[in-house]
């Protein structure tokens, strides 16, 4: 499947400018392509953990890690994690403030993490991601989405990461 083939899969939302993904997760032969989309930049970088931001994330970043044969670990929204964390805050797309949260001993220094979201608009959560995982002692080695926003793809250049994307989507278009 051709990236310009994803699109068939989205449907676009009113609600706060959103598209929603569940027709492309939910074919399977799309949902392949786009986790295959993702994983093929990284196949040689020796990924050992794909980390998942909240919520469609964390399944994206599941078949990633396994498509890379790595291990999985969840960056949850506030609240959510069980055990003792670490945080890092952020001011998301709809100028609120938020802040993702990991398990404080999940990362080991050695550790190579790619980091995985379904879509970014303005690149703040996965900054904080990048900063979650650098604060634990771990390796960013990439950024993957299906999609990103013009503002979130230079906010990584900026911070000197590589980020990939499946597809180029914008509801202007």
């Amino acid at each position: 499947m051709k990236p310009g083939e994803f699109r068939a899969f989205i449907r676009e939302s009113g609600v706060h400018n959103r598209c929603d993904l569940s027709q492309l997760f939910k074919n399977r032969d799309a949902f392949s392509a786009a986790v295959q989309s993702i994983a093929a930049p990284y196949r040689s970088e020796r990924i050992s953990l794909v980390a998942g931001i909240e919520s469609m994330g964390l399944s994206l970043a599941g078949a990633v890690a396994r498509e890379l044969y790595a291990g999985v670990v969840m960056l949850r929204k506030p609240n959510k994690v069980a055990w003792t964390s670490i945080r890092e805050p952020y001011h998301d797309y709809k100028k609120e403030d938020g802040h993702l949260e990991v398990v404080s001993d999940v990362f080991q220094s050695g550790d190579r993490v790619l980091i995985v979201d379904d879509w970014t608009e303005t690149g703040a959560q996965l900054a904080a991601a990048v900063n979650l995982v650098t604060m634990a002692g771990a390796l960013v080695c990439g950024v993957a989405v299906l999609s990103a926003d013009a503002k979130a793809q230079s906010r990584l250049v900026e911070m000197g990461y590589r980020l990939h994307f499946a597809f180029s989507y914008s509801t202007e278009s």
